[in-house]
């Protein structure tokens, strides 16, 4: 997953399991660890957040349902002008309580507004992309390609917090063809 903000701030993703009722698991913070970037989370506009990065061991996600209704994930990306002060950087994810989360949400998860490249799905990952991604100095520019998919927060300040939600659906399961 690659992340580009069009502001200066801390940037933190939370990660919830979804299930076909509509409940969620525990939600788990997966950004900032001290596994990626050092711990560092601070962004500025145009610079790539690669999570895992490039450098990671591995640099990829395994995602496996780990019910038979677990149907998706949510993935909450939130971009502070300042740290969190509750939020401490470990070596590896950490649960969430629900009450936080909600109260992140009820604050800073008001409104969002999404925009799509138009016929940019399926393209290849630029050479620009992945050196951006890899250099955590880099910044893209406006003349570099434009990301897939924008979201954000109508109405709102530059020092305003911003938070959206993404929702990752599993396949469905293909039934079982017996060939004769």
């Amino acid at each position: 997953m690659s992340i580009e903000t069009a502001r200066s701030g801390y940037l933190y993703v939370v990660d919830q399991e979804q299930y076909a009722d509509g409940s969620k698991g525990e939600p788990y913070l997966i950004f900032p660890t001290t596994r990626t970037l050092g711990g560092d989370n601070s962004v500025k506009a145009g610079r790539l957040i690669e999570i895992p990065s490039q450098e990671d061991s591995p640099p990829y996600f395994t995602l496996k349902r780990t019910r038979p209704d677990h149907v998706g994930e949510n993935v909450i990306v939130l971009v502070t002008p300042t740290p969190i002060e509750s939020v401490s950087v470990t070596d590896k994810a950490q649960r969430v309580s629900d009450e936080t989360l909600a109260q992140w949400e009820k604050s800073w998860g008001t409104e969002t507004g999404r925009l799509e490249m138009t016929n940019g799905v399926g393209q290849s990952w630029t050479r620009q992309e992945k050196a951006a991604g890899a250099d955590g100095t880099r910044s893209l520019t406006e003349a570099e390609p434009a990301p897939q998919t924008l979201y954000y927060r109508p109405g709102v300040g530059s020092k305003d917090p911003v938070l959206i939600k993404v929702q990752l659906q599993y396949a469905r399961s293909r039934p079982s063809v017996k060939r004769r």
